[in-house]
């Protein structure tokens, strides 16, 4: 059941499920394209040890008035003050794709006591490359707008068979039209100008928590090294994991891996 409230001035829309206990609260922060139905297949993983609260961000859900461009800041603060407003104190963000942007953007404002862990899931930290900008730009245009949007639907696809996968895709994912794709795109694509890469803004986060990013690709090796190489780095709280899965949808096809760790993440948490 969603619920809505009034938050810096705009209705947000959210679920709140699960169990309260003495372990962080789990928020699912959606990617690119998407709401809370993106987490309804690890959701059942977690409510029964977590509670759990689902985000859905401006002009999603009970509210779709337009409030103008929204920036990732924009995101954080309606976050924020909504588990305020719940009276949430530790939480642990999972984000999907570009969420991430907003995970990091909490973690590196509140700090590790009230965001002790963060989980990224099929969130690409290097880099882009251009044609990846160029779709972005292109969604940002109402004239070129599915242009833009099918090679990168097709990419996070990746030719896969999974059923839930399929149905996200064809149910969940392309729903809100274009102006909040084009919203999205435009937040994503600052913040690429302003970081660099993920990597980078990660790096520049004081005193970082845990932060583990699970996917299943790219597969290329130079990928995977840049990752050996910056846990490497900063073996003290970065950690990945890759997945043998079809699609760039962990969430969604193999939620239970996902969830499993998380509860690698809330152990660290535990033992620290």
């Amino acid at each position: 059941m969603l619920y809505t409230r009034t938050i810096n001035g705009v209705e947000l829309s959210f679920e709140d499920r699960g169990m309260v206990t003495s372990d962080p609260t789990v928020v699912c922060l959606p990617g690119l394209g998407q709401d809370h139905r993106g987490y309804q297949y690890i959701l059942p993983f977690l409510v029964s040890k977590y509670r759990v609260i689902r985000i859905l961000w401006r002009r999603h859900g009970a509210n779709s008035e337009s409030t103008g461009r929204w920036s990732v800041e924009d995101q954080a603060n309606d976050t924020i003050a909504l588990l305020d407003s719940l009276q949430v104190q530790k939480f642990i963000p999972i984000s999907h794709f570009q969420g991430g942007w907003c995970a990091m953007e909490m973690a590196a404002r509140l700090g590790k006591q009230r965001v002790p862990a963060v989980l990224l899931t099929d969130f690409i930290l290097t880099r882009p490359p251009a044609e990846f900008i160029k779709d972005l730009q292109m969604i940002q245009n109402k004239e070129t707008w599915q242009q833009g949007q099918a090679p990168l639907i097709k990419k996070w696809l990746n030719n896969t068979s999974n059923k839930n996968v399929l149905d996200h895709c064809e149910n969940d994912l392309n729903t809100d039209g274009f102006e909040n794709w084009a919203y999205f795109c435009w937040l994503v694509e600052k913040n690429y100008e302003r970081w660099g890469s993920p990597m980078e803004r990660l790096g520049a986060i004081e005193d970082p928590p845990f932060v583990r990013n699970v996917f299943s690709h790219p597969r290329e090796g130079p990928y995977l090294a840049e990752h050996e190489e910056f846990a490497r780095k900063h073996a003290d709280w970065f950690s990945f994991a890759r997945f043998d899965g079809e699609s760039h949808f962990s969430i969604v096809e193999l939620p239970e891996a996902v969830s499993l760790q998380l509860s690698h993440l809330v152990g660290q948490i535990k033992s620290k």
